[in-house]
């Protein structure tokens, strides 16, 4: 069966929502992480608008897990200059240049 652009697309996200999965399931004493579990739902559905307006909403939350963080930044947001996570990445790096110089 030949794919369509779309067909793959969809394939990449389901890909990409089943690494979120793993890597949120452990967190909580197994509970896992339920903003995460949220942003698993609209992937698998191909929703990636939606997905990343929860990233925009519960952008605080993330704070406990970098690695997850720094997945769904590089996943969902790659070459996307607006992120949910500029301005706190703004700041640190500001407070880096600071410290060393």
């Amino acid at each position: 069966m030949e794919q369509t652009p779309q067909s793959e697309a969809n394939e990449n996200w389901n890909n990409v929502a089943d690494e979120l999965d793993v890597l949120q399931r452990d967190k909580n004493n197994g509970h896992g992480v339920s903003h995460v579990k949220t942003i698993i739902a609209y992937l698998r559905r191909g929703d990636i608008k939606t997905a990343r307006i929860v990233c925009w909403n519960e952008n605080d939350k993330f704070h406990m897990y970098s690695d997850i963080k720094k997945f769904v930044r590089e996943k969902l947001f790659a070459g996307i200059a607006d992120h949910p996570w500029k301005f706190s990445e703004a700041l640190e790096a500001k407070k880096n240049k600071e410290s060393k110089g």
